[in-house]
């Protein structure tokens, strides 16, 4: 994909501002412009070739240091991945979050990131600045082996390297959590995923939810994908939501 203008509000760095509570608003933190993993339930318009937002390091510096200032004070959680993920398959090389996580960390801002990588755990000096409760990290999942989860994110890093990641951050005190999100029917399987997590973790779910079927037509990279399509059967929603609750009645007990 050929990017030819990179000005206006879709280029900002810090964007998707919106009320968490009554003295906290959530904005974005994006480095990246679209996601190289391109999971197939994506819903955030995001998936294709990962690139920089600006591809001059220092011009994306001065561009994030001068969007920071219109979010001066604490009640702002800097959410850094909610539509790309940050810590995706050209971060190593380019290094743009850990710059981001660096400068919003020396700040004492709070933050929280939610991502698939295992190349998060390069950045564990980084939280260890931050008290626990002003710092929080969000592994995903949504199967525990890399054959179920190869059905809907081939691309991502497998689910054994982000559980070894996940075990790493726990160890090393990081406040670490998971959200297994979209818990899908006949991919997920709750109870072993329940089985691997370390002992005390907090663990969030989120049934995956039908958007219209979708295609990647930015890079042709991305196969068409029927949202509602998996194990050979056409789920409904309400069909995935009384599934999801019967999971939910029946987790641990089988």
């Amino acid at each position: 994909m050929k990017v030819l203008d990179r000005t206006g509000e879709q280029y900002k760095i810090i964007k998707h501002e919106r009320r968490y509570a009554d003295n906290l608003t959530i904005v974005g933190v994006e480095p990246y412009l679209k996601c190289g993993f391109r999971c197939f339930y994506c819903i955030t318009d995001s998936q294709g070739q990962t690139q920089p937002i600006e591809p001059d390091l220092e011009k994306f510096q001065q561009r994030f240091l001068a969007e920071l200032q219109d979010f001066p004070d604490d009640r702002f959680l800097f959410g850094v991945s909610l539509a790309t993920d940050s810590y995706n398959d050209i971060e190593e090389k380019w290094g743009y979050t850990r710059w981001v996580i660096d400068e919003l960390t020396r700040r004492d801002r709070r933050i929280s990131i939610t991502t698939k990588s295992p190349l998060i755990t390069r950045d564990i000096d980084l939280f260890k600045r931050m008290s626990p409760e002003r710092c929080k990290i969000i592994l995903s999942f949504t199967a525990s082996t890399t054959e179920l989860a190869n059905k809907v994110e081939p691309q991502a890093p497998s689910p054994e390297l982000r559980m070894k990641a996940l075990h790493q951050l726990h160890a090393a005190g990081i406040n670490a959590c998971v959200l297994m999100a979209p818990w899908i029917p006949g991919i997920t399987d709750t109870d072993r995923l329940l089985s691997l997590f370390p002992k005390g973790i907090k663990v969030f779910f989120q049934p995956i939810e039908l958007g219209d079927d979708f295609e990647e037509v930015l890079d042709q990279q991305r196969p068409h994908f029927s949202a509602s399509l998996f194990m050979g059967k056409q789920w409904t929603q309400n069909e995935i939501n009384r599934a999801y609750i019967q999971e939910c009645n029946t987790v641990g007990k089988k």
